[in-house]
């Protein structure tokens, strides 16, 4: 099997990128390949590596993922001017992602709406989300995309620019939440420690910005939400010796048990082991 799909790619001169969650068996496959432009990885850096794979040489990027991330890859490659490189989905039904989709219905539009009509609005969109819902965002109100690993900066960020600002992050609740909780952590820290984590940012700022964060409350994953308080007590329960890291999609019971053994083990919120 290695063999024939390494000499498939080879005749096809094409470039596979895939999702973390892919089976581990298929990863497992894919390295064992003989061939150099293959990646796993999260959504935003398999649409980098497809721009990568093409500029030295692929001739066409195979998606392993959701919808959304074949459609973040077809956009980078087309940002970065390689419109002749194809990019294929493995798949000709939908492949869809409930979290995706629930920025697709009137409640995230009725959100959207009311940022659009408070003043010094910013909506945050999770990059994990259609083009048409990032298009049709930004069309009612100043949209910029984020991911997991800059969306704090990112907020911190446009409160700094515009201290007034309201700012409505979706479509994930869950993340959503996490935010909330660890702006609120933040004020507990002297201003030092803030302006480590942002330089423009004291405890006074950070409290100022929390009434204006604004989070969807209807947006989630069925595999995150799998990560919950029954997880939780397993951890706790099994699992107590052992470092805990969290991203920040998971239920907000599980992101609390991260930020607890954060602070047990003294580490500084300027520095998060969340992830």
């Amino acid at each position: 099997m290695v063999e024939r799909l390494t000499e498939l790619l080879r005749s096809r001169e094409a470039g596979v990128v895939a999702h973390f969650y892919m089976d581990a068996e298929l990863q497992g496959v894919l390295y064992a390949c003989d061939w150099p432009h293959i990646h796993v990885s999260d959504s935003l850096v398999m649409a980098d590596r497809g721009v990568a794979m093409a500029r030295a040489g692929a001739r066409e990027i195979i998606v392993l993922g959701v919808d959304f991330m074949s459609e973040n890859v077809r956009a980078m490659l087309d940002a970065a001017g390689l419109h002749e490189v194809g990019c294929w989905r493995v798949a000709a039904d939908p492949i869809g992602c409930s979290l995706a989709e629930s920025a697709e219905t009137a409640a995230y539009a009725a959100y959207l709406a009311k940022a659009a009509a408070t003043p010094k609005s910013l909506h945050v969109v999770y990059i994990n989300t259609s083009l048409r819902t990032k298009a049709q965002a930004h069309h009612q109100v100043p949209t910029i995309t984020c991911t997991s690993s800059n969306v704090v900066r990112t907020i911190l960020q446009a409160f700094a620019q515009e201290p007034e600002a309201h700012v409505w992050f979706g479509p994930d609740t869950y993340m959503g939440q996490n935010l909330a909780t660890l702006f609120a952590t933040l004020v507990e820290l002297d201003d030092a420690a803030i302006r480590a984590l942002h330089p423009a940012h004291s405890r006074e700022t950070i409290r100022a910005l929390l009434p204006r964060f604004h989070y969807f409350e209807q947006g989630n994953c069925v595999v995150h939400h799998m990560f919950g308080a029954q997880v939780v007590a397993k951890v706790e329960r099994e699992y107590a010796d052992v470092d805990v890291t969290a991203h920040l999609e998971v239920p907000g019971e599980m992101f609390a048990l991260a930020l607890r053994a954060q602070q047990r083990a003294g580490v500084s919120l300027a520095r998060p082991r969340t992830f």
